[in-house]
């Protein structure tokens, strides 16, 4: 049974699925063109057929007066059967109002029924009596139409799969040997190098093998990843203290005027408190991504906790005459309440941050198959270029508020969210604000 998994959950057999799948689906797209685009031909020639057949039985009845049993005898052939009944109902043919009424008028009405036989017929009416044209299988238009559209598709098919399997198998050998290759890097060994020699090109597969190969080499040394952060760090930390150092050195001044010295003072302790919020954010983030917090989980309200979140910045959206529109539904929600009430409170603050003055901010809460909250504000909004990076750490969308804030709120939020079995999205338009989206 496991081999049978495996088999179903192989690359090879994912990518003949999705190539047959689509092959079909095309397939079956072209006949219901070629149905729209060339049945009307086919019925063209049918009622040609039956039209032809009219004249001649008329043409023999009333011109050389001969009876119509012996008529349709006179015109017997290989290519239709005429048959008489005496009234509608015995053709045992299902025929509407309106078709009963045009057949009563003299005029033939051609009923198609397309089943295994692709059966075709004719009625009309002459001298009271109703002749029922059948084409025989043999030479009936629609029966050899069919045909020739079973004979397209099954070589279509054979050819296809036959072309299919080729190309399948030509595709994921060398992705089946980067899978490999990727497993030895899991277990540590860093000197894998793919042979990208016999590869032409700049296809795809190639691309992703010489990329592996580069990716593979940056794993070894390992110590840009190092050097990349102590350089965010070190960046973060350099103004507060280079602030920290000049206002020390001017309070030092004897002759310093009292509001001056305050206003230094205040500074420092400024400073001093963004300091202290770098270094908590940084040690929560590092804790976070090496899963040294353990989820506390408990039950409880999570439009409550948003509520909560929203009072504890009264002071924030209150500076700036924001308005609120709160669709919150009543939902029970299982998770660590302390690490929850800090997403609230981040994707509030920078919605109340980047809002413009008396603006208006949206938070809803709904919940189907998942929970969805969306937190939305009509402020400055961001470019493409921010929106690609404002989840790693140290990235600021707006440069112009380098004095406030780290860059590590919504990457620790993104932790936070991730660790619940969650994502976090965001959309957003220079000039039109943001909305984040949070799936739970």
């Amino acid at each position: 049974m496991s081999h049978i998994k495996t088999l179903i959950g192989s690359i090879y057999v994912r990518f003949i699925g999705a190539f047959l799948s689509t092959f079909i689906f095309s397939m079956l797209i072209t006949v219901l063109l070629m149905n729209v685009t060339q049945f009307g031909n086919v019925e063209k020639m049918i009622n040609s057929t039956f039209e032809s057949r009219y004249s001649q039985l008329k043409a023999l009845v009333e011109n050389e007066h001969i009876e119509l049993d012996k008529a349709i005898q006179y015109l017997s052939s290989s290519e239709v059967s005429d048959k008489v009944y005496n009234s509608i109902n015995e053709t045992g043919l299902s025929l509407s109002d309106s078709e009963i009424q045009e057949i009563e008028k003299g005029k033939i009405v051609t009923k198609f029924k397309v089943s295994k036989e692709s059966r075709v017929h004719a009625i009309f009416k002459f001298q009271n009596k109703y002749v029922v044209i059948t084409p025989y299988m043999e030479n009936n238009p629609l029966t050899l139409f069919f045909s020739i559209q079973k004979m397209v598709i099954s070589i279509s098919i054979v050819l296809g799969t036959i072309l299919i399997l080729f190309t399948t198998i030509t595709i994921v050998k060398p992705i089946k040997r980067i899978s490999e290759a990727s497993k030895k890097v899991a277990d540590g060994d860093f000197s894998v190098q793919l042979p990208v020699n016999h590869v032409k090109g700049h296809n795809e597969v190639a691309d992703l093998m010489r990329n592996f190969n580069r990716m593979v080499k940056e794993l070894s040394r390992n110590e840009y990843l190092h050097k990349d952060f102590v350089s965010n760090v070190s960046h973060e930390f350099k103004t507060p203290i280079t602030s920290l150092k000049g206002y020390a050195k001017l309070l030092k001044d004897k002759n310093l005027p009292e509001a001056k010295r305050q206003e230094y003072a205040e500074i420092i302790i400024s400073e001093s408190e963004r300091l202290a919020n770098l270094s908590s954010n940084l040690l929560k983030l590092s804790e976070l991504e090496n899963e040294a917090i353990s989820i506390r989980k408990e039950t409880f309200r999570l439009d409550e906790q948003i509520r909560d979140a929203v009072l504890l910045l009264q002071n924030q959206w209150e500076n700036k005459n924001l308005e609120f529109d709160l669709d919150l539904d009543e939902i029970t929600f299982t998770g660590d309440r302390q690490l929850m009430i800090q997403v609230w409170i981040n994707l509030i603050s920078n919605a109340i941050k980047y809002s413009y003055q008396n603006g208006l901010l949206r938070i809803s809460l709904k919940q189907s198959k998942k929970i969805i909250a969306e937190i939305i504000d009509h402020g400055m909004g961001m470019s493409a270029e921010d929106l690609e990076k404002i989840f790693l750490r140290f990235y600021k969308a707006d440069k112009s508020h380098n004095q406030s804030g780290t860059g590590l709120g919504l990457s620790i939020v993104k932790k936070i969210v991730e660790l619940h079995d969650g994502s976090i999205s965001v959309k957003s338009e220079p000039g039109k604000g943001s909305k984040f989206l949070v799936e739970l």
